[in-house]
């Protein structure tokens, strides 16, 4: 994650990671820290560092001359946390069955919506925080929710059926759906292999409507699977397909259009990276297009990639597949 003209990566293997600060101006490495793990992603908040570093423990780090000094602890006791998501100086995090509001400087959550079978990371879309929520109907078959809570009580505002189960075989289905939302449509990624589990949808645009007093969806619309995570262009998403062929599509509303085939542009598959939008350019993997015309501009001088391309100012950073951070500027 970029912040402030440093870099915040993690780094080292399963139970000796560490966080670093590195400048990115001159690659210098400033910060480190070493954690217990496991930790997730890290996200930046007022001067800090926010990222779980405990399965049942989020943490938010300040850095100091030369590493990070622990400033609040959320420990919940509930069992494992999500991956956090920061807004306006609050965090929020999904718990075993519940939704959690955190502030710092308070040791219990502002609030904690309990609802059964609520799953996965948490997203934010102006004054709603969305969720997934796995749930038996009455026929006792599994189905998979969207919700949307009031960000500032917490309180349920609405819930769309995204996909549900013709088998009960599976008893909990483990969804770890990913929400994208925006500001007309949610886009519900499920993981690959749902629809041979039974389920109905395996990824779902969902309409929105939001006039300031009240929230709606509309009848969710079933989407190509995307092989990888999306990433938003304009009011849309660009994301890997793999129904029957390859191809890089942007979704915009419930209709999706093919940007690349792999029959056509074969160099754009080397790699099922997820795509990385910067203004009208989009990466797939070390390869840079318009994301309009679908021209060529550039290849970065790497055969792979360990991760997705992160954008900066005036610059890209990447990760080779040994684990070197390197800056291109423009």
């Amino acid at each position: 994650v970029l912040w402030d003209g440093r870099l915040y990566l993690l780094g080292g293997i399963a139970g000796d990671q560490k966080l670093f600060g590195v400048d990115l101006l001159t690659g210098r490495r400033t910060h480190a820290k070493s954690l217990e793990g496991p930790v997730t992603r890290p996200t930046v908040w007022d001067h800090g560092v926010v990222l779980r570093t405990k399965l049942d423990e989020i943490s938010v780090l300040r850095p100091t001359r030369s590493g990070f000094r622990s400033a609040w602890t959320f420990r919940p006791r509930l069992g494992e946390l999500s991956d956090p998501i920061v807004f306006e100086g609050e965090i929020y995090a999904v718990g075993p069955d519940c939704l959690l509001r955190f502030r710092e400087g308070k040791r219990e959550p502002i609030w904690k919506t309990g609802r059964e079978g609520i799953r996965g990371k948490p997203a934010l879309y102006g004054n709603h925080v969305y969720v997934i929520q796995e749930r038996k109907n009455v026929r006792r078959m599994p189905s998979v929710n969207l919700i949307a809570c009031e960000r500032q009580t917490g309180e349920p505002a609405a819930a769309a059926l995204v996909a549900y189960y013709t088998t009960d075989r599976l008893a909990d289905p483990g969804v770890a759906s990913e929400i994208t939302v925006l500001s007309n449509r949610v886009y519900v990624k499920s993981p690959a292999g749902l629809a041979a589990k039974g389920a109905t949808m395996r990824n779902a645009g969902i309409p929105r409507k939001d006039n300031g007093r009240e929230l709606s969806f509309g009848e969710p619309v079933r989407l190509y699977s995307f092989s990888t995570s999306p990433a938003v262009h304009a009011d849309g998403l660009v994301s890997l397909s793999d129904d029957g062929q390859l191809a890089w599509v942007i979704w915009q509303g419930d209709s999706g259009a093919k940007l690349a085939g792999e029959m056509e542009q074969p160099d754009f598959f080397r790699q099922w990276l997820a795509p990385t939008v910067v203004g009208d350019v989009v990466y797939f993997g070390t390869w840079a297009a318009d994301v309009k015309t679908l021209d060529v501009l550039w290849r970065l001088p790497h055969e792979r990639l360990k991760f997705p391309v992160v954008p900066a100012d005036r610059m890209i950073v990447v990760v080779d597949p040994d684990g070197g951070v390197i800056a291109y500027g423009d």
